[in-house]
């Protein structure tokens, strides 16, 4: 027995932005729905006009950002996100989905403790796609450290490390798949927000470890408060 629209209009009306992505692509029922209302398509992060006087406080980050795989890829084409299934995000419906709810034209991901924060700009509102654009630029973006001072002379020589060569972002994480998960609390800036990240986390457990997945990845320290 299939609920009345009316029914599903208000169920959704009360559904978190993050819920709302999940129902829109239950059915095309759903979809419809969803995406037919002003309010709860601004909630799915749905393309709309920016709003200067957002609510600081209510700015919520797109799910998909936090499933991002932070490796050591620097081409945006070659970016993937999914906890437990990796998958092509620039093939995805939600690559052209705004990044946050409600719109920002500024949106900065503090990533890397000791490092300068990824800093996405849109003048229309900054989406999905320029998130994963300027996160591949920012790995790519070599840093003051060589890999003998990050990983140690004896780490150096196990991996083959060139231990005098400079390193980028990229180079911190290997090529492990590794999730940043950003914390929930926002801090406004000029036209914008700022989102830090507060978990750091491998999906390809060493062998060492043999922990299930999604254990705390090695360089955690970086992240940390």
């Amino acid at each position: 027995m299939e609920l009345p629209s009316f029914i599903l209009l208000e169920v959704f009306s009360h559904l978190p932005g993050r819920d709302l992505v999940v129902a829109s692509h239950v059915c095309s029922l759903w979809n419809n729905l969803i995406t037919g209302r002003r309010r709860l398509r601004a909630n799915t992060f749905v393309p709309s006009e920016y709003n200067p006087n957002f609510d600081t406080e209510y700015t919520e980050l797109h799910p998909v950002i936090s499933q991002l795989h932070f490796d050591n890829s620097v081409r945006s084409k070659e970016a993937t996100y999914g906890v437990r299934k990796c998958r092509a995000i620039s093939h995805d419906g939600v690559y052209q989905q705004l990044a946050t709810c409600p719109a920002v034209k500024e949106l900065r991901l503090a990533v890397l403790k000791w490092q300068p924060d990824v800093v996405i700009r849109n003048e229309n509102g900054v989406r999905v796609k320029d998130v994963v654009e300027e996160l591949a630029r920012y790995k790519d973006t070599p840093v003051m450290n060589s890999f003998e001072d990050f990983f140690g002379k004896d780490r150096c020589s196990r991996m083959g490390f060139e231990k005098r060569k400079q390193m980028r972002r990229a180079d911190m994480v290997s090529s492990e798949k590794v999730l940043v998960t950003f914390s929930n609390k926002v801090e406004k800036i000029k036209d914008g927000v700022l989102f830090k990240a507060e978990n750091f986390r491998s999906q390809q457990p060493s062998k060492k470890s043999q922990k299930p997945e999604g254990y705390k990845f090695w360089g955690a320290f970086l992240l940390e408060a």
